[in-house]
């Protein structure tokens, strides 16, 4: 797991990288992220359950941390990043 940081003033000036990461749908992961609560992202990940991908599951796309249940997908992460929410084919 790596810690995302903000990025920094500098880079933000370069038109050149600047453009990489828009072209490639990055901007929302680098940008205005806050703070970053380091033990809930681990508390997060260490709760996935190992059936959180079997749609017969009751536990299908959902994550429990401190009582409360995340919904975990595909859809929700690329309706976040504001990708594109159809299927895309794996290689």
């Amino acid at each position: 797991m790596a810690l995302e940081r903000e990025l920094s003033k500098e880079a933000k000036k370069n038109v050149d990288v600047m453009k990489l990461i828009e072209k490639a749908g990055l901007k929302r992961t680098i940008l205005g992220l806050g703070e970053c609560y380091e033990k809930l992202v681990k508390e997060f990940f260490v709760n996935i359950p190992a059936d959180c991908y079997n749609p017969i599951s009751k536990e299908y796309l959902k994550v429990y941390v401190r009582g409360k249940c995340v919904i975990f997908s595909p859809v929700v992460i690329n309706r976040f990043l504001g990708r594109s929410e159809a299927a895309q084919p794996e290689f």
